[in-house]
């Protein structure tokens, strides 16, 4: 009778604790489901990682133009190169510092004037021409905040005119933080002057002729 009694607790405790078929079946769909669901979060995530990175636009210093009767102007050294006659331009649109300042608008202080890729540094992207640490080193005796800063914020809301000392620097200081890439400086001012005189001088042939330089 007790032998009976231990095989029935014995088949009661293992019914209760040993999971049924389905119960198994049913933790594996899950755990398939999470997998699955796991894979497809990394997949998308290096999707997104690959289409970011595409659109990322990546620094390109920019060099000087070689010549100077002629200009060749390849900034990024690639080869696809455009051939600026300088003193034709200089003849179109004469001696003088007014002429010269349709290409040279702004010069760096104490020089002049100054080359394009000088402020427009970078061959796709907006970059600072403001120097923050050297000014910081040119006020260091006398508390180099304070120079431009008229408060302790420190910020840019809070800064004097560039123009208090450069006096040719008279646009607002956010102006010469983001100043525009090489491509798209040496675009609008070149179009933009072409088309005054012609609107068909306009078009990219006229500066890349076939577009195989």
């Amino acid at each position: 009778m007790t032998n009976n009694n231990n095989t029935n607790e014995n088949s009661v405790e293992q019914h209760e604790y040993t999971p049924s078929l389905k119960n198994q079946l049913g933790g594996k769909k899950y755990l398939v489901i999470a997998v699955i669901s796991l894979i497809v979060i990394i997949i998308v995530s290096l999707i997104f990682a690959a289409l970011s990175d595409s659109f990322r636009i990546t620094a390109e210093p920019v060099k000087d133009a070689l010549g100077w009767d002629v200009l060749r102007i390849d900034g990024n050294r690639n080869g696809k190169y455009v051939d600026f006659d300088h003193e034709a331009h200089k003849s179109i649109a004469g001696e003088g510092r007014e002429s010269c300042a349709a290409c040279h608008h702004l010069s760096k202080p104490y020089d002049g004037p100054s080359s394009c890729y000088q402020c427009h540094m970078d061959m796709n992207k907006s970059v600072s021409i403001f120097d923050h640490d050297y000014h910081i080193r040119l006020n260091i005796k006398n508390d180099s905040c304070r120079a431009c800063h008229t408060t302790n914020k420190e910020s840019v809301q809070d800064v004097v005119s560039c123009s208090s000392c450069h006096k040719d620097y008279d646009k607002d200081v956010k102006y010469y933080l983001k100043v525009r890439s090489y491509r798209e400086a040496m675009h609008t001012q070149c179009i933009g002057c072409h088309k005054q005189e012609d609107e068909s001088l306009g078009e990219c042939a006229v500066c890349h002729g076939s577009g195989e330089n």
